[in-house]
């Protein structure tokens, strides 16, 4: 178990008011905030104390609330963060459609664009009667980053499945591409985000610290599955709970019941993942479709709405 915030203050004070500590820490050329913050802190001070007599016991962490059945995220603040209805001006659009195989917009903070990557050439389809969009690529993870900064919030859309393999990816609290402004961006300006990926029999809610590098979160199957061909409506929350981000994916099918939980709980970040002022200064998020081989997805109706 992590420690939490409130628990972190204790021990702060704690040691600060220790000499023996404070000597201890000076000889490690680092600061009692820096060793707080390691994931293992708990099991390093307790290793560190059986070597160095006389240290100060450390107080229990408080447990993590476990989320009841069925918890309804926080309702939105009013602020509609991005819109595919609103911000792609389909009304512009010459004949019935636009391909977009680069920036769709100005590529500029939050400036509601849109831009394609990753490999396989992808490519994003606007249909103008219909408003949706439709991703198609040759590779296996083809995207689109959308110029929307954003840290706790919530991803309503729609999406079809074409091929039973396929699933349909989207990341939130993202700033995977920071590179792409400032080179040489450290890993920790590059949190590659919070993510809920949707396949026909479950939903998966990893967070990927920077590229390459995931920790798994709430996993959960569906049943009965999703049938390809069909749109289904979804809303991916994501907010901070006891020191960790905390999220909630439900799943309209189309029945008439509404929207339904099908996917809760916890993923356990470093800290930069809560460093508010960077994500709203310059973030994204993503639809992707993770289509090995390549393949069509379609997306409709997609809102990012600040908690």
């Amino acid at each position: 178990m992590g420690t939490s915030k409130k628990d972190k203050e204790k021990i702060k004070q704690l040691l600060e008011n220790d000499k023996v500590v404070q000597e201890k820490v000076s000889e490690l050329k680092t600061t009692i905030d820096e060793l707080i913050d390691k994931p293992d802190f708990n099991e390093l001070y307790a290793k560190w104390k059986a070597e160095n007599q006389g240290l100060p016991d450390i107080p229990p962490p408080e447990p993590d609330e476990p989320p009841g059945p069925d918890q309804p995220p926080p309702e939105p603040t009013g602020n509609l963060l991005y819109d595919s209805n609103r911000d792609i001006k389909w009304d512009e659009i010459q004949g019935d459609s636009l391909v977009v195989t680069d920036v769709y917009g100005e590529f500029k903070p939050n400036a509601k664009y849109f831009r394609m990557k990753a490999s396989g050439k992808p490519r994003m389809i606007l249909m103008k009667a219909t408003k949706e969009m439709i991703l198609e690529h040759g590779g296996d993870y083809g995207r689109a980053y959308v110029g929307a900064c954003n840290y706790e919030s919530r991803l309503e859309a729609e999406f079809k499945l074409t091929n039973a393999s396929h699933n349909a990816s989207f990341k939130l609290r993202n700033r995977h591409q920071f590179a792409d402004i400032q080179s040489g961006a450290s890993d920790k300006q590059r949190q590659g985000g919070q993510g809920s990926s949707f396949a026909v029999d479950s939903v998966d809610a990893d967070c990927e610290i920077v590229h390459g590098t995931e920790i798994s979160g709430p996993k959960s199957s569906l049943n009965p599955k999703l049938e390809i061909n069909k749109y289904y409506k979804i809303r991916f929350s994501q907010f901070n709970k006891n020191g960790r981000i905390h999220i909630v994916d439900e799943l309209d099918r189309g029945d008439g019941q509404g929207f339904k939980i099908v996917n809760e709980g916890d993923t356990a970040p470093p800290a930069q993942f809560f460093n508010k002022g960077e994500f709203e200064t310059w973030s994204e998020f993503w639809v992707r479709g993770n289509m090995k081989g390549g393949g069509r997805m379609y997306f409709k109706n997609v809102k990012l709405y600040q908690l």
